[in-house]
């Protein structure tokens, strides 16, 4: 990591080849149940002293993220790290420009949006899914044993990860 003390920047890379993402996640925000996997990545450390951004794109061949198997991941995401708050979760907004994933469970989505890590703070979230789209059903009404319908949809999400309000589906 490099500082431009007259400018007041900070700058710098960190890469990685087969690293277990739970140790990463756990060390910087203490969630090691949200990411689990084998990833490469890139890590760029970019902005001012007191506001900088953590700017990450990874791939993960196969993993789970919120205990959901997926492979085939490929993000790219920005973290605000508002005033250096690194270790508390409820500061950090991940932007992701661009996430992607294969599930096990015979779906693949691509997305773009603001993902919290916090469970109350708010989201925002546009989705496009494609293969068997109701692959959760199962998991959010007990009345459903398994459910497979092939198709595709659009939804965008907002609200927050614990009360998520759908705003459009398609």
């Amino acid at each position: 990591i490099i500082y431009d003390m007259s400018a007041d920047q900070l700058g710098g890379v960190m890469s990685g080849k087969d690293v277990e993402t739970s140790f990463l996640v756990e060390t910087f925000i203490r969630m090691k149940e949200l990411v689990q996997g084998k990833a490469t990545y890139d890590i760029g450390l970019a902005g001012g002293v007191m506001d900088p951004q953590l700017l990450i794109k990874a791939t993960m061949p196969e993993g789970s993220i919120y205990n959901e198997k997926i492979k085939n991941v490929y993000c790219e995401v920005v973290d605000s790290l508002d005033n250096l708050w690194l270790f508390k979760k409820e500061h950090h907004h991940f932007f992701a420009d661009t996430l992607y994933y294969e599930s096990d469970r015979n779906y693949y989505l691509s997305g773009r949006g603001t993902l919290p890590l916090d469970m109350e703070d708010s989201l925002g979230f546009y989705a496009k899914i494609k293969g068997n789209v109701l692959a959760h059903l199962p998991r959010y009404e007990a009345f459903f044993e398994e459910a497979d319908v092939q198709g595709e949809m659009e939804i965008e999400v907002h609200g927050s990860l614990n009360r998520p309000k759908f705003e459009y589906f398609r």
